[in-house]
């Protein structure tokens, strides 16, 4: 084994190791979500005037992390460290790279402040406003190059999930 190959394998087992991780952690949590947080804060039974309880969708959320911790755990499991290399398909083919930690800090700065928007304009201004301007952020700070249809989609889907969740859920949404 040359030595440039022998540090893809340990960058390999590395990656690994934290997709393992990070796969458990989600699937406890998730596990932790589902059988105790939501359970012990959300109405499990369908209330008057309501077809559906008013915990489905947050179990259907869970459920979904849950499903997606359980892939990561068992891909991290079936592809051990080393195996697959660029000649046999894996990973490394299309660069198993990690993100610099000033993306990541970037990256949580843009969540922090995503949120920190959505507590004060939300009940001000309404959901309608509130999703187009943090789709068109968002979009923007993803590098979208079109503002054509980045303005398309920043007044469409707002308006559109306004729309169904008052047409097929009944709920009216600030």
């Amino acid at each position: 084994m040359t030595l440039a190959r022998a540090g893809v394998a340990q960058a390999g087992a590395s990656v690994r190791r934290s997709d393992l991780a990070g796969g458990l952690a989600v699937t406890a949590l998730a596990a932790v979500a589902g059988l105790w947080f939501v359970p012990a804060n959300v109405n499990l039974a369908a209330t008057a005037g309501n077809d559906i309880a008013p915990a489905f969708m947050p179990l259907v959320c869970v459920a979904i992390a849950g499903v997606l911790g359980l892939v990561m755990t068992a891909r991290a499991l079936l592809h051990p460290a080393g195996a697959g290399g660029a000649e046999a398909g894996g990973d490394e083919e299309i660069g198993d790279q990690r993100p610099a930690p000033r993306q990541v800090v970037a990256d949580l700065a843009v969540w922090i402040g995503s949120t920190v928007l959505v507590l004060l304009l939300l009940p001000r201004i309404g959901f309608v406003v509130t999703g187009g301007l943090l789709l068109a952020g968002w979009l923007a700070y993803a590098g979208l190059r079109s503002w054509v249809v980045g303005a398309a989609v920043a007044v469409t889907v707002p308006v559109v999930l306004d729309w169904l969740c008052r047409a097929f859920l009944h709920v009216q949404l600030p």
